[in-house]
């Protein structure tokens, strides 16, 4: 036993603590993580209806198309108004 003036030496155990650390550092980085999985499947789920959109009008006839007021050259601007501003 150790001693210091004939008190024994007192341990102190910092293992918990820095455990702690480590896993609310992974918890958060994990979260970071599922946030930008999550923004991802977000963005790309709004790009393939954009898409998918963009397929269906250009799929319709030149007569269709004038139906809904729109000629097949500004069918890109339709689709895309709300992120060019174009009105």
């Amino acid at each position: 036993m150790n001693t210091s003036k004939g008190f024994p030496m007192a341990y102190q155990n910092t293992a918990h603590h820095d455990l702690y650390g480590v896993f609310a550092t992974l918890r958060e980085n994990l979260a970071a993580f599922g946030r930008g999985l999550s923004r991802g499947m977000e963005a790309y789920a709004h790009r393939k209806s954009r898409i998918d959109q963009m397929e269906r009008l250009n799929a319709k006839t030149d007569a269709e198309l004038a139906e809904m007021g729109l000629r097949r050259q500004d069918i890109a601007r339709h689709v895309f108004a709300d992120l060019m501003n174009v009105y």
